[in-house]
């Protein structure tokens, strides 16, 4: 059985988890915390360490993997909320409970100018998309467009395995 059912939530993942799900380093984690990119993520536990979720984690899988393709942080983390659960129902093949994972989605802000730079104040947008073709449709002068199974597969192998029970 999946684990995205069964525990992906209630799981608390430690720093080198992360580092071993996610591909993103403790150091990393403190100094996004630091510069308040990790606003809302986590729990700080009494001892100092910080614990954090399964979609927490795998945000942050999503948000490491569009910043290599120059997407802003903010907005890769913000991308990766949103499509989180396409993204796990994509990599374990849950379809139980009939929700069935978008395809394909585009990301743009209300604000003229580049989607990939984040800035105070600015509302993020997106929609689901039935093809690439459908982004004229959009009125925005520039977003990201995310397709959701190129996504999953790149999330690191050994998150692949957790969230399908392979580990």
């Amino acid at each position: 059985m999946s684990r995205i059912t069964m525990n992906m939530v209630e799981r608390k993942f430690s720093p080198s988890d992360i580092e071993r799900f996610a591909s993103v380093a403790p150091a990393t984690l403190r100094g996004w915390r630091h510069r308040g990119i990790l606003k809302g993520f986590g729990e700080e536990q009494a001892n100092g360490r910080w614990l954090y979720s399964g979609t927490e984690v795998l945000t942050m899988a999503i948000g490491q993997h569009l910043m290599a393709a120059a997407v802003d942080l903010q907005y890769g983390l913000w991308i990766g909320w949103t499509v989180s659960i396409d993204v796990s129902r994509t990599v374990s093949g849950i379809r139980d409970d009939g929700y069935t994972p978008r395809k394909l989605m585009a990301f743009w802000t209300t604000e003229a100018g580049n989607p990939k730079i984040i800035n105070e104040g600015w509302q993020l947008q997106w929609k689901e998309l039935d093809n690439v073709a459908a982004f004229e449709e959009i009125n925005a002068s520039s977003c990201t467009i995310v397709n959701i199974p190129v996504l999953a597969s790149a999330i690191p192998t050994e998150f692949q395995k957790y969230m399908r029970g392979d580990e």
